[in-house]
């Protein structure tokens, strides 16, 4: 029953998410900046949403990822190879009923209707905390080119293809 209402809370909030992008895009009669828009404040709020949710698992209030996170100096690592990983915080959210169903509406479901760059940004944070620095960068640059080089050969193969 919990993945029932789970796949609920997703379908509710992936559905509101693709709305407001549709309504944003309509706004500005513009499908170009309204999207790069998106993609980016979509990323911002799926770490900010992400770590306010996680703050709220810990008993005394805290993050377990740094706050330096992402800033390298000359003498460390960057925080992102922090032995706490992202996604065993995101297991958290699935242990805690509440959490679990505000992180499906939030993060999966609106977030990634609004803009799948937000998953793509918190992927790529988590193969960073993994220490996994070469699949990090393989999806940072391929996934993009990929994906648009993909599109480019779906738009080949359709325009090919007798009606």
């Amino acid at each position: 029953m919990q993945n029932l209402t789970l796949f609920l809370w997703v379908a509710v909030g992936g559905g509101l998410g693709t709305a407001t992008r549709f309504a944003l895009t309509e706004l500005f009669n513009s499908a170009f900046m309204p999207t790069m828009l998106i993609n980016i404040l979509g990323s911002g709020l799926m770490g900010y949403l992400f770590i306010l949710l996680e703050k709220r698992l810990r008993k005394d209030g805290n993050s377990r990822l740094p706050e330096n996170l992402g800033k390298v100096n000359a003498k460390a690592k960057p925080a992102f190879y922090e032995k706490d990983l992202t996604l065993q915080a995101v297991d958290h959210f699935r242990a805690n009923i509440k959490l679990s169903y505000l992180s499906a509406f939030l993060l999966t479901g609106f977030l990634g209707g609004f803009t799948t760059f937000s998953a793509y940004s918190l992927f790529n944070v988590t193969l960073l905390q993994q220490g996994n620095t070469l699949s990090f960068l393989i999806n940072l640059v391929l996934t993009p080119v990929l994906a648009f080089a993909c599109f480019l050969l779906g738009c080949t193969l359709a325009l090919k293809k007798k009606s």
